[in-house]
């Protein structure tokens, strides 16, 4: 809790305060209180889900957003339930019979201990690094219940199709005294000696120490039968891993010194049994092990060829199981292999049939000559026909300095063909064969991508001759290729808003959407880029056809019957009903869409949801199976058994996990992750309808909170971005962050208010006032809100739409604006820092929404640039913005501050040094979501205004401030317990429950509280 930095006068005004508003309420307090700041760590999310494939058992972490979690394990549909303490990633056996997971260490009991180190020296001390402090395993046996606990592991893997489990353990934990013993070896093994004839010279010594400093010391790794607990143990492993089956694993073993030195290279063992073999011997990096689908060949690459070399070049191995060994297929003198080139280190996959291997290959790079420091010279030069500008190139570097090229390996004839080149370096297999990639080529269009976005030449390659045909054009679109590779699919743009698909065997082209009464494109896109596609449902089996989406139903386009009509699979039921449909995937592994479709639905006027049935050969409607007023969360079916999955929420249920049959009966609640709810007060969601400006119609969300009586006045928080009325029925989880959440205004008696924005090319900023003033004044109109007590917040392009709102009305007592773009002239010309590119293809092209540059519409820069009407602000401003933030240049924020500041206009500005666009740091976004709120409390609720609102913190004063807002357990332990607020009087009974019920809801509409010396106080 905030502590006020004396008890007088504020808080004695707070007490009176609260007292005159409870004179407004009933008598009796209730049950429930509001949330308060030091309520979100308690608050619990589930992670890690995971389903024995016998629909038999679930599991889940349920995990607060600060401290030690709890892993659950529960029969679905049975009593018995599992738990422990800290689990985290639960894995099923293949067999159901098991379950293993991560125990982590105590997060509490770590902190404690750094805190008891940080009180005893006076200095914080580091962090454990995962060495130091390494999880343990679980193992439950689910026939039993026995728990088997396995300490200090690294990992673990549990394989797909036997019931089998890998662990990596970690290093023995050392005692000091074990260190100590190290420490003086060491120091007795440096003393120098004579040299002896039998002992190496000083140049192997040094090649020694080089070698054993490129070593790793491995640990054990253990692979235990989970049926009769039998156990292989593998030791110096410093990396594994099992095969997509499970069939096989694989390990790489090294030492730092030579007492491991026959173990050293790369092994593989068969999961069920059998002898180890030794895919490569020897010292060196062992990358991008990959086997095929059918698990009869693995590839690898390796720098052991080469490895007493300074620069180590890698080479490419297969192996294909009968071997006694790997063989090197790919190296510098490899036929077709191109001078000064090597194998890169990974990137390698096999084609679906194991008959092509693909791999890349680089330039060896020699390291750069060095110089003296006082002779270096670093320059960056940005040249006009550059086609990525410098800080692009920089963020780029590894893709653009030494990029990969595309190679394969034709097993049957041992033969390796290049793909690649200095124009078009990447290619993907698209044929289950290997027989033809695909590739693109943005090369001719980089300089363009600046401000128009990005274009490509898309081509058909031949693995087997390297052959490239260009396909497409200078085109905006994405290339899909369907499972098989015999189709290859794209939507086209800017007036070409048709499907088109491509006969990979005869390179005939069709547009099978021609002529349809739909459109396909994304009509409500109002940015200036060209619409998008609703995208691709999925292949039919045969690949006979391809099945897309419009905005709701679904359609079916013949491919092998050039002459059959497109079929509407839904029947036209999702765009009478305005129920948008899609493709859920029950089996993720499938390739094709099976014959029976299941589809989630959402109906776009209610947003309620839930899943139809419908049919790729019968003709008829899709049936309903489920349909809730909530959200649903993503449906998943077990693997062996007729159960489903899925989550269901809305603004006031935390969306924990249900299952019920495969029809929908016998449903049943799996998690409770957070009754803590349960004590406090919390709010309804419901839809708003109303007109902007100019007659649109628009949609909102607005939360009122328990207890609303509309005779009363009730203050007002509105949040935006662009459209997110289809949130409605979306859980408010209580977090600290970098924007206002809705859960806490809510609990503690604020209306909430979540209006949708359409905007006009050219005019964002005077859309965004049209669509939330409209609104805004919607609700005053009802006779609930209070007019004098309305406070608005957005963050990045919310941030930039609150900045522009109040040079535009002074219906807000207040707002919050997160990294604005208050200027849009100098952000144009601007980067974003986090990738390097330029800003003008958002101005021109996407969210800005300008649709032009700077020379053709230097008006409409002006014109929705917050700054320039910096002198028409009447309302009091806070800004975060981050001198890290990578999306929008922080100077941006700056500006308007110092605009602000100079025309005398209550402002402030927080940078919390380091952060990015968003917080990140949980510490800051705690502490910037306290001062929010006290923020908007004191503008829109009359509270006292904190002394950092009244006075500001010097620089100087920066460190003992921090100390206002930290936790409990730092003031106990330098400045003992935190003091209590004194007040005039202690209240009665009755008046104390009163009270209580006061603080989460809205001050009488008697006096408001005075201003606050040095702030803007509360608007009248």
């Amino acid at each position: 809790m905030t502590q006020a930095r004396s008890s007088g006068g504020p808080c004695r005004f707070a007490f009176c305060w609260l007292l005159a508003v409870g004179a407004t309420l009933p008598a009796q307090g209730p049950t429930t209180r509001p949330l308060t700041h030091d309520d979100y760590d308690q608050w619990k999310s589930l992670r890690g889900t995971a389903y024995s494939r016998d629909g038999h058992w679930v599991a889940y972490a349920v995990q607060p957003q600060w401290g030690d979690g709890e892993l659950i394990v529960r029969e679905a549909a049975g009593g018995a339930v599992h738990r422990h303490a800290r689990g985290a990633g639960p894995a099923f056996s293949h067999d159901s019979g098991w379950v293993a997971f991560k125990i982590e260490p105590s997060a509490v009991e770590e902190r404690a201990e750094r805190l008891a180190e940080l009180r005893e020296k006076g200095e914080p001390p580091k962090k454990k690094k995962d060495d130091d402090n390494p999880a343990d395993l679980g193992l439950i046996n689910l026939s039993s219940g026995a728990l088997e606990t396995v300490p200090r592991i690294k990992g673990f893997d549990v394989a797909d199709e036997l019931p089998f489990v890998a662990y990596h353990l970690a290093a023995p934990k050392k005692d000091k005294d074990d260190e100590e013993g190290d420490d003086e070896a060491e120091a007795e093994e440096g003393e120098s000696k004579e040299p002896t004839a039998k002992e190496p010279t000083e140049k192997e010594s040094g090649d020694k120490k080089k070698d054993k400093k490129k070593r790793k010391d491995g640990t054990a790794l253990v692979l235990r039968d989970l049926r009769s607990g039998a156990e292989r143990r593998f030791e110096h492993v410093v990396s594994y891993g099992l095969s997509e089956k499970g069939r096989w694993l694989w390990f790489h073993c090294s030492t730092k010194d030579e007492s491991g030195k026959d173990d050293w290279g790369l092994h593989a063992v068969r999961v069920e049994g059998g002898d180890r073999v030794t895919l490569l011997a020897g010292e060196g990096a062992f990358d991008g092990v990959t086997m095929d689908e059918e698990e009869t060949a693995l590839a690898f690459t390796s720098t052991a060829e080469d490895h007493a070399a300074d620069e180590p070049r890698r080479d490419l191995y297969l192996w294909d199981l009968s071997s006694p060994a790997a063989r090197r297929v790919a190296g510098p003198k490899t036929p077709g292999m191109p001078a000064g080139k090597h194998v890169a280190k990974n990137g390698l996959s096999f084609a679906k049939d194991g008959s092509v291997l693909r791999f890349g290959i680089q330039d060896h790079e020699p390291k750069p000559r060095e110089v003296l420091p006082e002779d270096k010279v670093v320059l960056d030069l940005w040249h006009w026909d550059d086609g990525v500008i410098q800080p692009a190139q920089a963020k780029r570097k590894d893709r653009l300095d030494n990029p990969a090229w595309t190679c394969v390996w034709h097993l049957d004839d041992a033969r390796m063909v290049v793909l690649g080149d200095t124009e078009v370096p990447s290619a993907r297999l698209i044929t289950p064969d290997g027989s033809r990639a695909l590739a693109s080529d943005t090369t001719p269009y980089e300089k363009r991508e600046t401000w128009d976005g990005s274009y490509r030449d898309v081509y058909l390659i031949n693995t087997l001759t390297g052959a490239r045909q260009r396909i497409l054009e200078e085109t905006r679109s994405r290339v899909q290729s369907s499972p098989d590779g015999r189709w290859l699919a794209w939507f086209g743009s800017e007036g070409d808003y048709q499907w088109h698909v491509l006969d990979v065997l005869s390179l005939a082209i069709h547009t099978p959407s021609d002529n349809l009464p739909v459109h396909f494109e994304r009509e409500d896109d109002d940015r200036p880029a060209p619409d998008p596609s609703y995208g691709i449902a999925g292949w039919t089996e045969g690949e006979t056809g391809v099945v897309v989406y419009d905005e709701f139903d679904l359609w079916h386009f013949p491919l092998t019957e050039p002459t059959a009509a497109p079929v509407c699979v839904t029947d036209g039921l999702g765009r009478e009903r305005k129920i948008r449909f899609r493709v859920v995937r029950l089996d993720e592994d499938a390739d094709h869409l099976s014959t029976e479709l299941w589809l989630s639905a959402f109906d776009t006027e209610s947003m309620a949801e839930g899943f139809y049935c419908d049919s790729l050969q019968e003709i008829g409607k899709p049936e309903q199976r489920f349909w809730r007023e909530q959200n649903v969360g993503r449906l998943t079916k077990a693997e062996d058994a007729d159960r489903l999955y899925f989550t269901l929420e809305t603004f006031a249920q935390f969306p924990d996990l249900w299952t019920c049959n495969l029809d929908f009966t016998e449903l049943r609640r799996l998690s409770d992750a957070n009754p803590q709810q349960a004590e406090f007060r919390w709010g309804k969601a419901e839809q708003v309808r109303w007109a902007s400006a100019d007659g649109k119609p628009l949609k909102g969300i607005l939360v009122k909170p328990d207890g609303f009586d509309p005779n009363q006045k009730w203050p007002l928080m509105v949040y935006f971005y662009e459209k997110t009325s289809t949130r409605l029925h979306g859980y408010s989880t209580p977090s600290p962050g970098t924007s206002p959440v809705s859960s806490y205004y809510v609990s503690n008696g604020y209306l909430w208010f979540q209006p949708d924005i359409i905007y006009d090319e050219g005019y964002p900023g005077p859309s965004a006032v049209k669509c939330i003033v409209s609104g805004v004044q919607h609700l005053i109109n009802q006779g609930f809100v209070d007019e004098t007590a309305i406070g608005a917040a957005g963050h990045s392009w919310g941030g930039y739409q609150t900045a522009f709102l109040v040079t535009r009305t002074n219906i807000f007592a207040a707002v919050e604006s997160g990294a604005p773009v208050s200027n849009m002239i100098s952000a144009y010309g601007g980067i974003r820092y986090g990738s390097g590119i330029s800003r003008q293809f958002q101005y021109e092209m996407t969210q800005s929404r300008i649709g032009g540059s700077l020379w053709q519409y230097p008006m409409r820069y002006w014109e929705n640039s917050p700054i320039f009407f910096a002198d028409k602000v009447r309302t009091p401003v806070l800004i975060l913005h981050n001198d890290n933030d990578g999306a929008v240049p922080w100077t941006n924020g700056i500006e308007f501050y110092m605009a602000l500041r100079r025309l005398g206009q209550e402002t402030y500005l927080f940078n919390y040094p380091g952060e990015e666009h968003g917080l990140r740091k949980r510490q800051n976004k705690k502490d910037w979501t306290r001062r929010m709120a006290e923020y908007f409390d004191h503008h829109l609720r009359g509270a006292p205004a904190p002394e950092w609102m009244k006075q500001g913190v010097p620089h100087a004063e920066r460190e003992a401030e921090k100390l206002r807002y930290v936790a409990d357990d730092y003031h106990e332990a330098w400045a003992g317990p935190k003091p209590k607020v004194e007040t005039e009087a202690e209240p009665e009974p009755e008046a104390e429950a009163v009270l209580e019920f006061a603080t989460s809801l809205p001050p009488a509409k008697a006096e408001a509280a005075p201003a606050a010396e040095g702030s803007g106080g509360r608007r009248r």
